[in-house]
């Protein structure tokens, strides 16, 4: 997809239509509509596609363009998993959101009329200062295993926030964010250390960026996140370092499990809660059978989480965190879905009634099913 209106493009060398007319609901909804090209093409056939836009406003819920103004620019990828269209289709065409995609970049940005910061989780090589006035040019390779919800790109005037280059993160807290930049580095630092004692070693290549401004919303990325200064969302975002940016959701139609585990063990600090999801509780899904879904339901920020506060109320909060481990530990660096994660809470409880509620929840509030789930026998934890 590419929410952006092209000018022209060419498949292999031939003139091919990309206009909006050619967007199909493909079975993810309103809004979440897919580009298709009037071609067919062979499956697992290598082809190039060049594509030539202005960079805009992007056509996807509440995108916003980038901005420049007086000789000061500001752009960020400014990524959403709660609305459709808000990963790198926003501006470059991509596959689903998780596709590995190699993304290389030249960023030339003139006129400006003071110096500006680039934050990225890229390899970066800035070029000097080009011929234009106030010209900078930045060269980006971003990781050829990364998802396409992954890239992290923020440019910002220098003048409007304080930057912290640490060992362990580049923290960038912008003025109007109400905080000090030392009270945030202690703030995430000791998140960093929790989540690292509790799940294994930071596990991405670079170290953490981090942009505090006065957003409502945080936002993670692959080693990076954006995040307004409250200490809940602070930790819920450095959380997702390790489940959902390290072992992550195999697709959209997975994206509630690591929204509801950092709710209920970053923020909620991993209370358990009889939640009320009894048979009276009307029915919620979290994880939709198609794979053209391109949000995350926000139900996995209340239901979801309650569907981990109330298996930590059957089994036992340490139970539930230690088979959260377990899965991390299997499973890092890997996808993972929502089958998956029942198996293995499944599995690693040990008394017939706390399995019966794991298959039970599961049932009625992640897949949103009538009637009863059908038991598993001992051959369902036989399975590797």
């Amino acid at each position: 997809d590419l929410r952006q209106t092209v000018d022209s493009a060419t498949l292999d060398g031939d003139p091919i239509s990309l206009a909006p007319a050619d967007y199909r609901d493909l079975g993810g909804g309103l809004q979440a509509e897919w580009r298709v090209m009037p071609v067919e093409l062979l499956a697992c056939s290598t082809h190039q596609l060049v594509v030539t836009y202005a960079l805009g406003p992007p056509s996807s819920p509440e995108g916003r363009a980038p901005q420049a103004d007086a000789g000061r620019a500001r752009w960020s990828f400014d990524f959403s998993d709660v609305l459709p269209g808000r990963f790198l289709e926003q501006w470059f065409p991509v596959g689903l959101a998780q596709d590995a995609f190699g993304l290389t970049l030249a960023l030339t940005v003139s006129g400006l009329s003071e110096p500006h910061r680039l934050m990225t989780n890229a390899e970066v090589q800035a070029e000097p200062s080009g011929p234009g006035a106030g010209e900078r040019t930045w060269n980006l390779a971003f990781s050829p295993e990364m998802l396409a919800s992954g890239p992290f790109l923020d440019l910002r005037p220098a003048g409007t926030g304080t930057l912290l280059e640490l060992d362990e993160m580049s923290l960038w807290v912008e003025a109007d964010a109400g905080v000090e930049p030392e009270a945030m580095q202690t703030l995430v630092s000791a998140a960093l250390a929790d989540f690292a004692d509790a799940l294994g070693p930071w596990p991405h290549a670079r170290p953490l960026q981090v942009v505090v401004d006065s957003t409502e919303v945080g936002m993670e990325y692959s080693g990076a996140t954006v995040t307004p200064p409250q200490p809940g969302i602070v930790r819920h975002e450095v959380f997702h370092q390790w489940i959902g940016q390290a072992l992550r959701p195999a697709g959209m139609a997975h994206a509630w499990m690591d929204e509801a585990v950092a709710v209920w063990w970053a923020e909620a600090e991993a209370e358990p809660h009889a939640s009320p999801l009894d048979a009276d509780t009307p029915l919620t899904v979290l994880a939709p059978s198609s794979g053209w879904v391109r949000s995350t339901p926000n139900a996995a920020y209340s239901v979801g989480a309650d569907v981990m506060a109330h298996l930590a109320s059957v089994a036992g909060t340490e139970a539930v965190v230690a088979a959260l481990k377990t899965l991390y530990a299997a499973h890092v660096g890997q996808r993972v879905t929502t089958a998956t994660l029942e198996r293995h809470l499944y599995c690693a409880f040990q008394a017939d009634v706390e399995r019966a509620e794991v298959r039970r929840v599961f049932h009625r509030h992640v897949y949103g099913h009538e009637g009863v789930a059908t038991p598993w026998g001992p051959e369902a934890c036989a399975i590797p």
